[in-house]
C-alpha cells in the first residue's frame, strides 16, 4: 500500500476520456452509495451515470452499501450484461437490503452480502482503534460516505 493512491469521483459524474484513463489501472475500484442500481441501466435517468462506454473501465467494481434504485424493474437484458460486465466476480459485494441482493443474484451474480447501509454501521473512534490494534492486520480500507464533515474524519 506504500505506493497507492485514491481519486474519488462521484456516481452522477459522467466518465469521460480523462476519467476513463485515470481509473482503468486501478486495482481496486469502490463504488460507494445507496440506490445506485435499476434494471434498466439502459434508460435515460441513471443515478450510477454510467455507459457502454464506461463498463470496460469500470470492470472489477466493488460495491459498497449499494442499493436498487426505488425498488423498480427487474433486469432487462442490457443491465444484466452490463452488471455482469463491471462488477468485480472475486471480491464480495456489499448491498443495503436483502431485494438489491437478490435482484443481483437473479442475473447470476451470487458474491452478494446484505451488510445493510452504511449510515448504519457504527465506526466510532473506539471501533476503529480496536481495528487498528489488530496486528493480524496489514492493512485495511475505509469508506466514508461524502456527507461526512470533513472535520470528523480522523487518521488512524
Amino acid at each position: 500500500m506504500e505506493k497507492s493512491y485514491f481519486i474519488d469521483v462521484t456516481t452522477r459524474t459522467p466518465l469521460n476520456i480523462v476519467f476513463r484513463k485515470l481509473l482503468k489501472d486501478y486495482d481496486f475500484k469502490f463504488v460507494c452509495g445507496s440506490n445506485l442500481l435499476k434494471g434498466n441501466m439502459n434508460g435515460i435517468f441513471r443515478q450510477w451515470d454510467i455507459n457502454v462506454l464506461s463498463a470496460k473501465t469500470l470492470k472489477g467494481s466493488i460495491l459498497v452499501g449499494a442499493g436498487w434504485w426505488q425498488y423498480n424493474d427487474n433486469p432487462n437484458l442490457y443491465s444484466k450484461l452490463f452488471y455482469n460486465t463491471v462488477l468485480n466476480k472475486e471480491f464480495y459485494h456489499s448491498v443495503k437490503d436483502e431485494y438489491t441482493k437478490e435482484m443481483l443474484k437473479s442475473i447470476g451474480i451470487n458474491n452478494v452480502i446484505n451488510t445493510g447501509c452504511s449510515t448504519m454501521w457504527n465506526f466510532t473512534p473506539e471501533f476503529c482503534e480496536s481495528i487498528r490494534k489488530l496486528s493480524l492486520i496489514k492493512w485495511f480500507v475505509l469508506l466514508l460516505m461524502e456527507w461526512i464533515k470533513r472535520s470528523m474524519i480522523k487518521k488512524y
